[in-house]
């Protein structure tokens, strides 16, 4: 958050530590532009800081305090399911949901501890609401991740899932539901139990019970 607020500074260009922060600000400025439409992105690809983007992009778009806005993006963050998605594209389009989410907010902090203790527990329940929609067959590590302490972080959560996804992709292609046996006999040999009928002249002998006759 440093390079959109500002707080991380960029250093004299004789600093040791100047290709660093420069090649970090890129990173933050084409995460940026990456979320946005691409005719809008292209407006704010020569600014010269993240920071400058974040306030050009909220200066412009920005809906403080919009209630109907905040409201129809909790709504379908609380609604939203994986469903016929991968991970990776249920994951996104909740980012961009979330993305959306705090450009309505502005906070202006006191206390810096209060601030990291806020995001921290904002976090948190943005694990929760991915977990609540990831489909049923990944309920192991849903299960796995809620139960510890401390709960990882957003990222690291979307990392464990995907990975969990690919591994099941790969062992359920790896192993084909097994034949039952007899299912096996009869596609190795159909000839032999597609003909039920007796041959001619063949008599059908019947138990005989009770002194009963044959019929």
């Amino acid at each position: 958050l440093g390079y959109l607020t500002g707080d991380t500074r960029e250093p004299e260009r004789g600093d040791p530590k100047w290709s660093s922060w420069k090649s970090e600000n890129s990173m933050v400025m084409a995460w940026l532009i990456n979320f946005m439409e691409p005719s809008i992105g292209r407006t704010y690809l020569f600014l010269p800081t993240a920071k400058d983007v974040w306030e050009a992009v909220r200066e412009t778009y920005s809906d403080l305090e919009n209630s109907s806005q905040i409201f129809d993006l909790k709504t379908r963050l609380w609604n939203s399911k994986q469903g016929e998605k991968n991970v990776i594209e249920y994951y996104n389009e909740m980012r961009t949901l979330w993305q959306e989410l705090d450009l309505c907010y502005e906070d202006d902090w006191e206390c810096k501890n209060d601030n990291i203790k806020y995001h921290k527990r904002m976090e948190t329940d943005r694990v929760f609401v991915f977990l609540a929609g990831l489909n049923r067959e990944l309920d192991e590590v849903r299960g796995r991740i809620l139960g510890r302490m401390p709960l990882p972080s957003l990222g690291e959560v979307f990392a464990e899932v995907r990975r969990e996804e690919g591994r099941r992709r790969v062992m359920l292609k790896e192993k084909p539901p097994t034949v039952p046996e007899t299912s096996a006999l009869v596609s190795r040999n159909p000839g032999k139990f597609l003909n039920t009928q007796p041959r001619s002249g063949m008599k059908l002998a019947y138990p005989n019970t009770c002194g009963e006759k044959p019929f």
